[in-house]
């Protein structure tokens, strides 16, 4: 209650107050040209206070229902209520963000059919999102560009150009993410030049047009040349703005530990053996040492095994995956095995078995309390009747 009353009569004050203690940053990070995430927040006050007093009252209800079992005022039945309650509040809370769609709209049709026919690993960017939903490709399995969640990986959300996407038509961004399709209106052309390689349109679905880009870089390739960046910000602008050599040079944040020869007649390749959401497997024939770059988005919680040993993963180009891979490296695995969510998943699982302890032993000590109370009732009524 002391939260509600406090964004309740504290309003903007208060929400500045609580920014500047757990989000110091928010008055300065903009989600778009002058628009703060404090910003946000304030046109949001209305719910956060209104989320407050709900707070209070679900948990104010869920005390009175302990209160009444305790004081035997009610039976263990109202105890069933507090299940009920932590449902109701979460419908609440998540309907926002949950809508109901015809499931027509999420059926297969020529387009998708098309894409998934398609060999290889590649990206597409759909400029037509008036007719097709951004989010719709990737129902399919298909990888888009701009990524169909709001709440992608900070890096990668920079070099696309923050909320408004600002990069989107950037030419070397485009060929860095290895975006090979473009889903564009059939009479429109693309409006830039990407490389020395044209633009040509493979497919037509009535007024839709896919326009194929042989500039992309493949999502996996081996460099011998790299150059080291104090940060990932210096990385992105040299990718927008610098040029296009991102098929020869890497672009690291460290110095790598193995000593590398440039070869321009290398024969060295890569390629893709499987490729699922939580394992990545490549092969390579490497006769120099080389780095291999993975264009997918670096993360922490990812490991690396080159050839069945755990070695260190890179940062490579701002964004995506590095690994140094000595000369006669054969297999290179890529696992998700992240600390964070394993010691989530555990206090879970705690939590959850405490929490069953608990109650368990509540009503089980409580049901024996009451069955010795019986007991010693029925004793002493036969005593009595003696």
């Amino acid at each position: 209650m002391f939260i509600a009353l406090l964004f309740g009569f504290g309003g903007e004050g208060m929400l500045s107050t609580w920014s500047s203690l757990f989000y110091s940053d928010a008055t300065t990070t903009q989600v778009q040209q002058g628009f703060t995430k404090f910003d946000v927040a304030k046109l949001n006050l209305p719910a956060i206070q209104s989320g407050a007093w709900l707070s209070f009252f679900f948990t104010a209800l869920a005390a009175l229902f302990i209160w009444l079992y305790r004081s035997g005022k009610s039976s263990a039945v109202i105890l069933s209520a507090l299940i009920l309650l932590p449902m109701v509040n979460g419908f609440r809370f998540n309907k926002r963000f949950v809508a109901t769609h015809d499931p027509r709209e999420w059926q297969s049709n020529a387009l998708t059919d098309y894409f998934q026919n398609l060999p290889g690993q590649y990206r597409v960017l759909n400029f037509v999102s008036n007719a097709i939903r951004e989010d719709y490709l990737p129902h399919f399995g298909i990888d888009v560009v701009v990524g169909y969640h709001g709440n992608q990986l900070k890096w990668y959300d920079n070099l696309l150009g923050g909320p408004g996407k600002t990069n989107m038509t950037n030419a070397n961004f485009l060929n860095i993410v290895g975006a090979k399709y473009f889903l564009l209106p059939a009479n429109q052309q693309f409006p830039i030049p990407l490389g020395d390689k044209p633009l040509k349109q493979v497919a037509t679905f009535g007024q839709l047009a896919i326009v194929q880009n042989d500039n992309a870089l493949p999502r996996v390739f081996l460099v011998d040349q790299y150059k080291v960046f104090e940060n990932y910000e210096q990385v992105n602008d040299t990718i927008l703005y610098g040029p296009n050599i991102f098929r020869d040079v890497v672009y690291l944040e460290e110095e790598p530990t193995l000593i590398y020869t440039h070869d321009s007649l290398s024969t060295d390749s890569v390629w893709i053996s499987e490729y699922k959401n939580e394992n990545i497997t490549l092969n390579a024939n490497v006769s120099t040492n080389q780095i291999l770059v993975l264009t997918e988005n670096y993360y922490d919680g990812w490991k690396v095994l080159v050839d069945g040993q755990e070695t260190e993963l890179l940062r490579a180009f701002g964004s995506f995956r590095g690994v140094e891979l000595p000369a006669g490296t054969k297999e290179i695995r890529f696992v998700f095995d992240s600390d964070r969510y394993n010691t989530g998943k555990m206090i879970t699982y705690l939590t959850t078995i405490f929490l069953i302890i608990v109650f368990g032993g509540y009503f089980g000590i409580g049901q024996m309390r009451r069955k010795k109370e019986e007991n010693e009732l029925v004793a002493d009524e036969q005593e009595e009747s003696n």
